[in-house]
């Protein structure tokens, strides 16, 4: 496994961990958690704000951005494949 995708939590989020990316996509509506991520120390990057997020994918690369409602980039990341090294 190379990326774990999940929601629940109204917040943005990602790290890693064995070379597994974890993600937390919360933030399409609802209120906005900032309490409970606040303590979250294995999340790399946080965003406290309502977004999106647009997904690319090819045989070899996963190409991941994340961005504010009015269009702001959030985070951005890359996640090649080993079939592909």
């Amino acid at each position: 496994m190379d990326i774990v995708v999940s929601g629940h939590t109204h917040a943005y989020l990602r790290g890693e961990s064995n070379r597994v990316t974890y993600t937390v996509i919360g933030g399409a509506g609802g209120n906005i958690d900032t309490d409970r991520v606040a303590n979250w120390k294995f999340f790399e990057k946080v965003a406290n704000e309502h977004h999106f997020v647009i997904m690319k994918a090819n045989r070899c690369e996963l190409l991941w951005s994340a961005y504010s409602t009015d269009n702001k980039l959030l985070d951005s990341f890359t996640k090649k494949t080993d079939k592909c090294k």
